[in-house]
């Protein structure tokens, strides 16, 4: 969360409840969650050809790895 929600983490207060930080903290996790499927429909609705298939790997590694990094830190 750190990486992509920085500015949504430094928002949270260090004085709240263990509980309350916690979900704060699902919140922030949720909201990123849905950027990145958002992210990923937005670069699969552009997928037409046989041609777009096989470059797709090669032009979206970032995002490949987003995904991975976001569902790790579940």
């Amino acid at each position: 969360m750190l990486k992509y929600k920085p500015e949504k983490l430094k928002k949270v207060p260090s004085t709240l409840s263990e509980e309350k930080m916690e979900l704060e903290l699902f919140k922030i996790q949720q909201e990123l969650e849905l950027d990145v499927k958002k992210e990923t429909k937005q670069v699969l609705k552009f997928i037409d050809s046989e041609e777009d298939k096989d470059n797709f790997d090669e032009n979206h590694k970032a995002l490949y790895a987003k995904i991975i990094e976001v569902g790790n830190s579940i």
